[in-house]
């Protein structure tokens, strides 16, 4: 079998697994800016990054804490200081 004729038809598989992948989501691509993570409304929103952002936390307290939770929830590489 020629590339040609391996493409032609491996080509419509390949297209179908593209369609079983998990969908992005919502904001996978952005960077969100957090001010008041410390406490109260800006740390409820911080640690609800459900929709994928990264989460760049600010506060004048310190926000470890809250830096930890969103790591040990949604992974390592999701918040920083």
């Amino acid at each position: 079998m020629n590339d040609t004729d391996a493409f032609r038809q491996y080509w419509p598989l390949e297209l179908f697994k593209l369609t079983l992948l998990a969908k992005e989501k919502e904001l996978a691509s952005h960077v969100a800016l957090i001010t008041g993570a410390a406490s109260g409304i800006g740390r409820a929103i911080a640690l609800d990054c459900r929709r994928g952002a990264h989460v760049v936390v600010t506060d004048i307290a310190d926000t470890q804490e809250v830096v930890g939770q969103i790591v040990d929830r949604h992974g390592l590489r999701r918040a920083i200081v």
